[in-house]
């Protein structure tokens, strides 16, 4: 699988229309899109009908408040849950093979090794990965959160949950598991612009059964308890939410999660659904 994933984590094809469900009753309407965390100021995927339906929504919600995601706000989170605690260190939590091929890695991306021998695998192997794309032009403030908070006018954006919830679950990963992230992660990287650009071209051509495959048959199938941690459990629990709170308020609400959370059969879709709310896809 490796960090793409997480982080999901070409030219955009004339007709690109990503994927649109909306879940509804007798007056209420939420409309749930999937994006893009990190993507290129060039890939075109807002289009006049996606932002007619963010336009028309009185609340939004994301997967974590703006306010959470500002630096000032992550950085104890991720002190927290990011940092090794001393004196252990990253050469001691990865076979001394993977941790000379993580240590090139960065170097090639611009990033002193040293500086991070204190992180835990999964964030050391993070940062590699963004600072890889980043060399690509993928930016986190030309994401789908980015671009739609921008828009949003002044209208509330609601986080389904806090930062310290997914950066907790990485946190809890155990340690064999950690190690085969990195790995993976490592195994991608030569090819991660081909890679970025065939998981894009799915997205924006609303393609699920691709998208599902180079997300979740393909990155997450050797990394089982990672995909129930950051998937699964997360989807149910935004269900939850959403389902009691979201279609409870009369009016229009506009949802805007990771791409990767609306396929497949633990889908976001499927959960609210089993919840006993109406949904169809609309594109």
């Amino acid at each position: 699988m490796g960090f793409v994933a997480l982080l999901w984590l070409a030219v955009a094809p004339a007709w690109a229309a990503p994927a649109v469900w909306r879940a509804y009753d007798a007056d209420t309407q939420v409309f749930l899109f999937g994006g893009v965390h990190l993507l290129r100021p060039d890939v075109a995927w807002l289009d006049d009908e996606l932002m007619a339906r963010f336009a028309a929504a009185e609340r939004i919600y994301m997967e974590v408040s703006p306010e959470e995601r500002a630096p000032e706000a992550l950085l104890p989170v991720l002190l927290r849950h990011a940092i090794l605690a001393p004196p252990a260190t990253l050469a001691e939590r990865l076979p001394a093979d993977l941790h000379a091929r993580l240590g090139e890695e960065m170097r090639r991306v611009g990033i002193d090794p040293a500086t991070l021998q204190g992180a835990r695998p999964w964030f050391a192997g993070t940062l590699a990965v963004q600072a890889g794309l980043a060399q690509l032009g993928y930016r986190e403030a030309d994401g789908v959160e980015a671009v739609l908070g921008r828009l949003a006018a002044g209208r509330p954006i609601l986080g389904l949950e806090s930062a310290e919830d997914g950066i907790a679950a990485l946190g809890l990963l155990a340690p064999a598991e950690e190690v085969e992230l990195v790995r993976e992660s490592l195994d991608e990287m030569p090819n991660l612009g081909p890679l970025m650009d065939a998981t894009l071209a799915a997205w924006l051509a609303g393609d699920q059964d691709a998208l599902e495959h180079a997300v979740m048959d393909s990155q997450f199938r050797n990394l089982p308890e990672l995909r129930r941690a950051l998937v699964v459990e997360r989807n149910r629990k935004w269900a939850d939410r959403l389902a009691g709170e979201a279609m409870a308020v009369p009016g229009t609400a506009f949802v805007a999660v990771g791409a990767a959370h609306l396929v497949g059969a633990d889908s976001l879709v499927r959960m609210l659904e089993a919840r006993g709310v109406a949904v169809e896809r609309i594109r």
